[in-house]
């Protein structure tokens, strides 16, 4: 009884000196560590959380952008891990925050913000997990509100990740509104938004690295549903030397009408060709009926559907 004793205190004063000395390196190297990121800045507290859990709270965090024309400021972010598994951390951010964009000052809200990250021993990500709830803006951002938004990134091998993406209640700002939908055909609301791919990069995600560049993205699905504007697609898309995307998209559609009004109000078709994109759609749907699969072909970028240009994609 006495070894189990004295085995038991061992064990209980070498536990305690791993995580005394835990929390002192944490205390001591995370403003080296923020540094060393650039883009991050915090204050960290104390460590508290004994025996349990390593825990700390970051006041005033701001995250920014390289030419810092976007800045995120939180209040506060409370860090959190369990004593026995240190690289597995959980974020869990204040519901008041503020958005700099362009030297505009946007206010956030959310009901809960969460992110539960893996990183490996080289402090190389393994997965992660988001997600948002009832989040507003005020001016809206692309985004007036949205009810539910959950993502999530693992790791397959050294530099390459499954992405999935869900989004419920999604309102668009106005502006994008009015620029999407000049004519008010469909609702305020998308109702659903969902994505799931797969992301090759020329390195691994690190915490404090040099920023990836993805080679490849297969878009293993894809969903949209806003009113009468159903899509579903699938897709591969390859970098070329030059920093576009070379590569092609499928879009499934239950009325290729409907698109194709979109087009013709957004002005992304011309009258003068607006004729023309209704027969090329028209020819291309279901025998008797509206739904159409369609190949959008991407070169160096441009986005397009036979002769029709529909937009760009972003340069890396």
């Amino acid at each position: 009884m006495k070894r189990i004793v004295a085995v038991m205190v061992i064990a209980g004063a070498l536990f305690a000196s791993y995580w005394a000395l835990a929390a002192q390196g944490i205390t001591r190297f995370g403003p080296d560590a923020f540094a060393q990121i650039g883009s991050v800045d915090a204050r960290p507290s104390t460590v508290s959380g004994f025996p349990l859990a390593f825990r700390t709270d970051l006041e005033n965090l701001q995250i920014q952008n390289r030419d810092q024309t976007l800045i995120w400021q939180v209040p506060l972010a409370t860090i959190e891990a369990a004593s026995y598994r240190p690289n597995h951390l959980t974020a869990t951010l204040s519901q008041t925050q503020t958005l700099r964009h362009l030297g505009q000052s946007i206010a956030l809200e959310n009901e809960v913000m969460q992110l539960d990250l893996a990183l490996d021993l080289n402090r190389n990500l393994l997965n992660a997990n988001a997600t948002l709830g009832n989040a507003k803006a005020a001016p809206a951002l692309i985004l007036s509100d949205l009810e539910m938004l959950q993502g999530s990134l693992q790791r397959r091998d050294t530099s390459a990740y499954t992405l999935s993406i869900t989004a419920q209640g999604l309102h668009l700002s106005p502006e994008l509104r009015r620029a999407m939908n000049p004519m008010g055909s469909h609702p305020d609301q998308i109702e659903q938004f969902a994505l799931q791919t797969q992301i090759a990069l020329d390195r691994p995600l690190a915490f404090d690295g040099t920023r990836p560049t993805p080679q490849q993205i297969d878009i293993n699905a894809m969903q949209l549903d806003w009113g009468a504007f159903k899509a579903s697609g699938t897709g591969q898309l390859r970098r070329t030397d030059t920093g576009g995307f070379d590569g092609d998209i499928t879009l499934s559609l239950q009325d290729w009408r409907v698109l194709h009004t979109m087009l013709v109000e957004t002005g992304m078709l011309d009258r003068d060709a607006a004729m023309m994109a209704g027969f090329f759609l028209g020819g291309q749907a279901e025998p008797g009926g509206t739904a159409i699969t369609l190949t959008l072909n991407v070169s160096d970028s441009v986005v397009a559907f036979g002769p029709f240009v529909l937009g760009y994609l972003p340069r890396l």
